[in-house]
């Protein structure tokens, strides 16, 4: 028998008012004020590289309350949890879902190189170990303020003075943990989630969530009332993804002309960090810390084996009147 559950959901992206994964990038999304000139920050979230200059992420980072961003900036993360992240990557939408929260963005730059995910085609069990990693930013509740504000306090700052460029040190990924705790489908429009008990907050949307060997397995979308957050599973984007894959990305021509007249670009260390605009030199920094995760992975999967749960439960959805997503 079906209970009629009334649990409000929350999308979570931001509008204004010891692990890490190179593949997560913190996105700014700017409007372009044609008249007066100016680039706005209006919404901050995450998303995850899917190839080498494509970046999957939540349509409702991209797209708030009917503003679609005209310019959007990729902050990459480094590869261990303490760095903070450099926005230098420039990128605009290159496709959105008609019906599911999701959208494609594509560099602008070509010679700027992402290292991309390993997507995992297993079917996830009860109980099995998930791993969240994004940006999120503390919204002022106690049992959900965690997160960073160092990027929007810096964008905040060079709005006041666009002058100053944006040569600065953001926000560090965060990593929350949790397990399965079922799988949804949103019977309205077909939307295939796993549920977990693991952290989210405002900010995650787009983001990352890894099974227990490092594989990707979706997009952290939704948190409900009780605590408990929903991911988007990416085996049902993949023919989307795709069919779109070659889209060149649309942009504002004048904005992009804009941030590149008043932002330079600092030059990384090829060396030492993925920072640089050299393809080859960012393509082997990423081979070799591909090389090492693989390693690593390939080791704990060995390992835990006769751990994994072969078998899936498949459950009835109780949102079958849920129509439209509570934002914030």
């Amino acid at each position: 028998m079906k209970k009629n559950l009334f649990i409000a959901f929350s999308v979570l992206c931001l509008p204004l008012c010891a692990f890490a994964n190179a593949e997560l990038v913190q996105i700014v999304a700017f409007s372009w004020d044609e008249q007066n000139e100016k680039l706005s920050p209006f919404s901050f979230g995450s998303g995850t590289a899917i190839d080498k200059d494509f970046v999957i992420t939540n349509k409702h980072v991209v797209k708030v309350e009917g503003k679609t961003a005209d310019f959007l900036l990729l902050c990459p993360a480094q590869a261990q949890e303490t760095r903070s992240v450099k926005c230098n990557v420039a990128a605009g939408i290159s496709a959105m879902h008609n019906t599911i929260d999701v959208a494609l963005i594509k560099t602008l730059d070509p010679d700027d190189f992402l290292l991309s995910v390993r997507p995992s085609a297993s079917i996830r069990s009860t109980d099995d170990v998930i791993r969240i990693v994004g940006f999120p930013v503390p919204d002022g509740s106690s049992a959900q303020n965690f997160g960073g504000t160092k990027t929007l306090e810096a964008f905040e700052a060079w709005q006041k003075d666009p002058t100053k460029g944006l040569n600065f040190k953001g926000d560090a990924p965060t990593t929350t943990r949790g397990k399965v705790l079922a799988r949804y489908r949103l019977e309205n429009t077909g939307e295939l989630y796993t549920q977990t008990d693991a952290r989210v907050n405002f900010g995650n949307s787009g983001g990352a969530a890894f099974d227990q060997f490092g594989s990707y397995i979706g997009i952290p979308t939704l948190k409900d009332s009780l605590g408990r957050s929903y991911i988007l599973e990416y085996a049902q984007l993949d023919d989307w993804v795709r069919q779109y894959s070659n889209r060149k990305a649309r942009v504002d021509n004048a904005a992009y002309s804009y941030y590149k007249k008043l932002v330079n670009i600092p030059s990384a260390n090829v060396a030492s960090a993925p920072t640089s605009n050299s393809v080859s030199a960012r393509l082997r920094y990423y081979q070799s810390l591909r090389e090492k995760t693989t390693m690593t992975s390939t080791s704990n999967s060995n390992s835990q084996t006769s751990e994994r749960r072969t078998t899936s439960r498949r459950y009835s959805s109780p949102y079958s009147g849920y129509t439209t997503y509570q934002t914030r």
